[in-house]
C-alpha cells in the first residue's frame, strides 16, 4: 500500500511546541482521514522548530462505499389522491440530494414512511 507524506513548513516555532504540534496534526489528520472514509494504517510524525511532517502508511487509494437509510415522512402526507408528491415529499427528497421517484417506501410500526 502507498504512503503519503504531509509536510508543513512554519516559521520557527519554540522547540518544546514542537511535540504538541506533531501531535496536533496527527489527531487532525486521522480524523479527516476518517470522516472521508479512507482507511490507512499507521501514522507517523516528524518535527523541527521550521517543518512538522506526518507519514501516513497503508494510505488506501479508495475511498469506502458508503450506504445510509434515512426514514421519512409517512407516505399518507407525502402524496395526494392522484399520488402526486407533495411538499413533505419534495423537501425530504431534495434535503437528501435524491429525486422523489428515487425514494423508497418501507413500513414501520403499522405506517408506512419515505426512504432515501
Amino acid at each position: 500500500m502507498p504512503k503519503y507524506l504531509l509536510e508543513i513548513g512554519t516559521e520557527e516555532l519554540p522547540a518544546d511546541h514542537v511535540p504538541e504540534a506533531q501531535e496536533r496534526l496527527k489527531n487532525l489528520l486521522a480524523e479527516a482521514l476518517r470522516q472521508a472514509n479512507v482507511s490507512f494504517g499507521d501514522i507517523v510524525t516528524l518535527g523541527t522548530p521550521r517543518r512538522i511532517t506526518c507519514v501516513v502508511d497503508g494510505l488506501s487509494p479508495v475511498t469506502k462505499t458508503v450506504s445510509k437509510k434515512v426514514k421519512g415522512p409517512p407516505v399518507k402526507s407525502s402524496f395526494d389522491a392522484a399520488d402526486k408528491p407533495l411538499a413533505a415529499a419534495a423537501g425530504f427528497a431534495a434535503r437528501h440530494g435524491v429525486s422523489v421517484l428515487d425514494l423508497g417506501r418501507e413500513e414501520m410500526g403499522g405506517v408506512e414512511y419515505l426512504i432515501a
